[in-house]
């Protein structure tokens, strides 16, 4: 059983800024894009979260200095996370 907690965002990455740019494809009633996030991680964290309601996310990084980092990926299906 989820409660309202499980859906908020954990506060330990927090969002500054977002650039994003999307693509729709009106025929298909779809679109897609990439959305660049500024934030800050207030404390050590060996995951971020994201709020993913009806989106597939095809590939992620993450960037600190000049270090990329390619993450794993996963759904929260129940928190759509």
């Amino acid at each position: 059983m989820t409660s309202e907690a499980d859906y908020r965002l954990p506060r330990t990455v927090v969002p500054s800024h977002y650039d994003i740019e999307i693509a729709p494809d009106l025929a298909a009633a779809s679109f897609a894009g990439t959305v660049t996030i500024d934030a800050t991680v207030v404390e050590p964290t060996a995951t971020i979260v994201l709020n993913a309601i009806e989106l597939e996310i095809d590939t992620a990084e993450v960037r600190t200095g000049d270090q990329v980092l390619v993450p794993h990926v996963t759904l929260e299906s129940a928190t759509e996370r």
